[in-house]
């Protein structure tokens, strides 16, 4: 059959290939009547997508074809996609790999604010996606879907083909004395926002929590350092005691992290939700002990040093 005469009218790309879905959706449904569930979806979860792309766009330079990963969206799932182009340099390529991690930890932060825990994973590969009608398959379809519905907490995840895309980025010096070159100029030295040439901002190694084992892995940030442009919409504090304007501590953020899985009436009292709550408090928890010598408010809202993650 050719082209032409199949009834899927999708392509073939290669490229990323991020997979999300919601934690607590059957009790979701459950525990909401259907009008709340509609306003909770278009309110909560598609237009705080939505945002999520744009926002990650505005730090990007405007590429042809455009930097910003597509959104797919249907039942519990959320899909971003973007094609790889290998014609291009490798400033450009690494502007297209923040533009699609930076869009993903905004996703992952805007969701929860909204008492939406995700859970998800990134691949990188060839695979075939049709839009119209949502449909998509491939080995990096499979590969996001298995890693991140084996995760036992709310985060995402760079599998094996994504990590072994972006590592090469990291440790490239040619790539590395570029960037620095950019952000050595003075309009660089004066912005407050979001690198968008610092991926491994949003990356540290971290022992991955899954359903029956513990994995080190490269786990997406989206903690307050990591995502501190979003606090202009603005969101609550997971990891910063906003009273007392100082770090919160373990207790502090697991009253956070469980007030935002047990909102829209959703249970927190079964055993594999409690385990989730902790495994993404931990998480959070080790971020801070990262940041612990180094913070004070004056470095997070103007000058901090990020942490960068380790290659070895």
């Amino acid at each position: 059959m050719t082209t032409e005469n199949r009834c899927m009218k999708g392509e073939k790309i290669k490229g990323f290939f991020g997979m999300f879905d919601i934690l607590g959706y059957r009790n979701l449904i459950k525990k909401n009547d259907l009008e709340d569930v509609i306003n909770i979806f278009d309110n909560l979860i598609c237009k705080r997508h939505l945002l999520a792309l744009a926002l990650a766009d505005s730090h990007t330079t405007n590429l042809q074809p455009s930097v910003q990963p597509k959104p797919l969206a249907f039942s519990d799932t959320f899909i971003f996609y973007q094609e790889y182009y290998s014609h291009e340099n490798s400033f450009a390529q690494l502007q297209r790999a923040s533009a699609f991690i930076i869009s993903s930890c905004f996703l992952l932060r805007l969701a929860f604010e909204g008492g939406i825990p995700l859970r998800g994973a990134i691949s990188f590969g060839e695979y075939y996606i049709d839009t119209e009608n949502i449909s998509f398959f491939g080995a990096p379809a499979v590969e996001a879907h298995d890693v991140g519905t084996s995760q036992n907490w709310s985060g995402a995840v760079l599998c094996d083909s994504a990590w072994n895309f972006i590592k090469p980025m990291l440790e490239d010096a040619n790539l590395k004395n570029h960037v620095l070159q950019i952000k050595s100029n003075d309009e660089c030295k004066n912005c407050d926002r979001t690198c968008p040439f610092d991926l491994d901002e949003f990356l540290v190694e971290y022992e991955i929590p899954y359903k029956n084992l513990v994995l080190k892995g490269i786990a997406l940030r989206w903690d307050d350092f990591a995502v501190r442009d979003l606090f202009a919409i603005p969101l609550d504090n997971i990891n910063i005691n906003s009273e007392l304007g100082n770090i919160d501590n373990y207790q502090g953020i697991c009253r956070t992290i469980q007030d935002r899985f047990g909102a829209h009436n959703k249970n927190t009292d079964e055993n594999d939700v409690i385990k989730k709550i902790e495994n993404t408090s931990k998480f959070m928890e080790s971020i801070n002990n990262i940041y612990s010598k180094e913070f004070t408010m004056r470095m997070f809202h103007k000058s901090y040093i990020p942490h960068k993650i380790r290659l070895d």
